[in-house]
């Protein structure tokens, strides 16, 4: 299986910190649309989902502790203005997504914006126990 530009698809380009576009994110109200996402876990053949969070340009939460601020400077790939990684917009991404190519890798955040994320999932409070432990860095 090939990813067209890179050659062989590797489950490691897609690894806890990816930032995803997916173009045709389904909600549960209103039409599909794209949408930016952060990866939270990596991808392996083992899961059957990987643990998305998903991110706006509506900085109306930016202010709240479960979400990080992304300015438009600090991240390529993100759109050309400023973005809010809200920790409680978390779904599953099915691996098929990414294997059947409905999805596109980006970038990968900064190490920093990635420490800012993991401290606000332990504000977060529409995340389930299970899915925090699933991914929540394991310290080195």
């Amino acid at each position: 299986m090939t990813d067209g530009l890179r050659g062989p698809l590797t489950y490691g380009l897609y690894k806890r910190g990816s930032v995803l576009h997916i173009p045709d994110f389904k909600f549960p109200t209103g039409p599909p649309r794209g949408k930016y996402c952060i990866l939270m876990e990596d991808f392996t053949e083992e899961k059957d989902t990987a643990i998305i969070i998903l991110t706006t340009t509506n900085l109306k939460y930016k202010d709240k502790k479960w979400s990080v601020l992304v300015p438009k400077s600090a991240t390529k790939g993100f759109p050309a203005e400023d973005v809010l990684i809200d920790c409680n917009n978390w779904h599953k991404l099915p691996k098929d997504r990414i294997l059947q190519k409905k999805c596109r890798f980006v970038s990968y955040l900064k190490e920093e914006i990635i420490n800012k994320i993991n401290k606000a999932l332990e504000l977060a409070n529409k995340i389930p126990p299970e899915i925090i432990i699933r991914i929540k860095p394991s310290k080195v």
